[in-house]
């Protein structure tokens, strides 16, 4: 219950001064930030023996579906020319120790090979597909690959 939640919230974490009224705490953007991650932790919590996370998904609200369609870039990085995507190449990025990831060109590599597996993929690089969050209290976007 997510009243119940925001009634701990408020008697466990919220210090109200003399004189003030709770009203005035929840107009800072701060105050809305942690009150939200608190509710956000406490929903998604997981407990031993229950496994079960309530989450719900951000959607983008001018660009709700993406596509390949569109993507053209120019790079300096190592590329692996690909058939069964519908960018042309997959974009290596390099490793942390220099030279080439070799976990993006292992991939990429059995990706082409699995022709009866697998019927298409693409790197998430130039697509523009990334996943919000919040993290004390500052808005981020993950780019998994």
């Amino acid at each position: 219950d997510i009243s119940k939640l925001c009634r701990t919230w408020l008697r466990e974490c919220v210090t109200i001064e003399a004189g003030r009224h709770i009203g005035e705490i929840m107009q800072t953007t701060e105050r809305l930030v942690e009150a939200s991650e608190y509710i956000y932790q406490a929903l998604t919590e997981q407990d031993e023996e229950k496994r079960i996370t309530w989450l719900r998904p951000v959607l983008r609200e001018f660009r709700p579906i993406g596509s390949t369609d569109n993507v053209y870039f120019q790079t300096r990085k190592p590329v692996i020319d690909t058939e069964r995507s519908p960018i042309s190449h997959v974009v290596l990025d390099p490793a942390r120790a220099g030279g080439v990831n070799q976990w993006e060109k292992t991939i990429a590599e059995t990706l082409e090979d699995m022709v009866e597996l697998v019927a298409s993929y693409v790197k998430n690089d130039h697509l523009g597909f990334t996943i919000p969050y919040v993290h004390k209290g500052k808005a981020a976007e993950y780019h998994p690959d």
